[in-house]
């Protein structure tokens, strides 16, 4: 998890370890969040807010597994 919407800082750094790390992969959410909050927040797999939506700053986050 960061806090920073920034590709380079975010998609492209969980691209780059799953590259080099295959044995994990994303977490897919068994259970999609319910409320107001989360709905807009959650997009595929992580969960991204941005600055000025619902009163938050930037932030990313997505859950590895480790497959193997």
């Amino acid at each position: 998890a960061v806090c920073s919407v920034e590709p380079e800082e975010t998609d492209t750094v969980v691209s780059g370890f799953l590259k080099n790390h295959p044995e994990f992969a994303i977490s897919e959410r068994s259970e999609p969040l319910r409320g107001a909050l989360f709905d807009p927040l959650f997009l595929e797999s992580s969960l991204r807010t941005y600055p000025g939506h619902i009163e938050m700053d930037g932030f990313f986050g997505v859950r590895l597994r480790r497959m193997k």
